[in-house]
């Protein structure tokens, strides 16, 4: 079967993931180590999903699988946030510079 798969920005990708023809993955989406998608799956990002079948996995998950506090999670979620908004200013300036041109 031949399927375009499309990966959105900031996709990240475990060890051992299968990602199966017609997938989605939209922005910061995050598969964890032997997650499997199956055909035309659609993730909506800014989740982490793990398992096979892929599932989302929530917070107290995540803390006790990647064995971390729940404070490295709130640090790595408010990194996440300032460089999203620092894209956000990045394209701001360049359109603004794109009609001064013009």
């Amino acid at each position: 079967m031949y399927f375009e798969i499309k990966l959105g920005d900031n996709v990240t990708l475990g060890g051992f993931n299968n990602i199966a023809p017609g997938c989605e993955l939209r922005d910061n989406s995050y598969l964890l180590p032997m997650a499997a998608a199956t055909k035309h799956n659609l993730l909506k990002g800014n989740n982490y999903y793990f398992g096979m079948p892929l599932r989302r996995i929530f917070k107290k998950k995540i803390i006790d699988y990647l064995k971390i506090s729940e404070d490295n999670l709130i640090q790595t979620e408010d990194l996440r946030v300032k460089q999203e908004n620092a894209k956000l200013e990045r394209i701001k300036k360049e359109a603004e510079k794109n009609k001064k041109k013009k």
